[in-house]
């Protein structure tokens, strides 16, 4: 049995790759399940637990099922989570040495 802190992070990770899955943002996400951005920021960072009646929300806010998320969930928990990458951008500037 997995523990609490890796079901977090598999939450987590579940959570996110479902969200950018359905192309939307998690302000969007937010609006949409009835939910603030920062509990998103939350969730999707392993910080925070959902209930069955936020998860319901959530699924129905990303287009998919509850099924369909606790499959995932159940795939990310038996191979274990993915460390989170580096947010993507613009690299950070080096200073140049005259």
């Amino acid at each position: 049995m997995a523990s609490l802190f890796n079901y977090y992070l598999c939450l987590s990770e579940t959570i996110r790759t479902t969200r950018k899955r359905a192309a939307i943002s998690q302000m969007v996400l937010a609006e949409r399940a009835g939910v603030t951005r920062r509990f998103i920021q939350e969730l999707e960072n392993g910080r925070s637990d959902v209930s069955l009646q936020t998860l319901l929300r959530l699924s129905a806010a990303m287009e998919t099922t509850v099924s369909d998320v606790c499959r995932q969930l159940e795939d990310i928990l038996e191979r274990g989570p993915q460390e989170p990458s580096r947010r993507q951008g613009r690299p950070k500037k080096t200073r140049s040495k005259p």
